[in-house]
């Protein structure tokens, strides 16, 4: 409706953490700005959402540069989002005086990291990074056995388009397992000869969930 006030709601997940200070850019809006309401609105199957209540996760303050109808929203400085939870926050625009068909609007997702090694001159120092949206290089399942009832291992190759840094660790979930009759819960017993793997997460419905603890380093195979 022309020159009504109008909500946007977002909500994002992401691959990788987002650490204290990071940096999200949402562009294409259309009219101006009214205000911005932060919701601390989490959830997620990895991490309880209730340990997040009365944190603040998005920063009060934002940025917004008319030219281009770019907003930007910032993670707090004491906070960082979590792999794989889905966070909201809602802001208000005024529209246009004429009717509009609903925006096209983008997001980013700048993050800061620690990307220099720390010396007597550097110490401390953030260098701002664009958020990486990570592709499997290689992905490959297969299984021990096929036959009904039986105990079955399945192995997983996989390399990654480009260096995971495990801040603190990094969660790999498999989906689309057939049903099993391994209980919801169980524990899994992860090997790998590669990299350091634990902290499994099995539901019966066919979903697998672990961490890796250290960096993954693009287009290197780990199973």
């Amino acid at each position: 409706m022309a020159d009504a006030e109008n909500t946007i709601y977002v909500s994002f997940s992401t691959a990788a953490p987002l650490q204290p200070g990071a940096r999200i850019v949402l562009k294409g809006m259309k009219g101006l700005p009214s205000n911005v309401t932060i919701k601390n609105s989490v959830e997620g199957v990895f991490s309880n959402p209730l340990q997040y209540e009365g944190e603040v996760i998005f920063q009060t303050d934002t940025e917004f540069e008319p030219e281009g109808n770019i907003l930007t929203v910032l993670v707090s400085d004491t906070s960082r989002t979590l792999a794989g939870l889905v966070y909201s926050f809602a802001f208000s625009f005024r529209n246009p005086s004429s009717y509009q068909d609903s925006p096209y609007i983008t997001m980013q997702a700048v993050d800061v990291y620690a990307q220099t090694y720390p010396d007597e001159t550097n110490i401390g120092e953030y260098l701002h990074a664009p958020l990486l949206v990570v592709d499997f290089a290689q992905k490959q399942i297969s299984q021990s056995t096929a036959v009904p009832g039986e105990d079955n291992t399945f192995t997983l190759t996989l390399s990654v388009s480009t260096d995971i840094l495990a801040l603190p660790v990094i969660r790999i979930t498999i989906g689309g397992l057939a049903p099993t009759q391994t209980p919801s819960g169980s524990d899994v017993s992860l090997a790998s000869g590669d990299i350091e793997v634990g902290n499994s997460s099995w539901s019966e419905a066919g979903l697998l969930s672990f961490e890796v603890k250290q960096t993954m380093v693009r287009e290197v195979p780990y199973s």
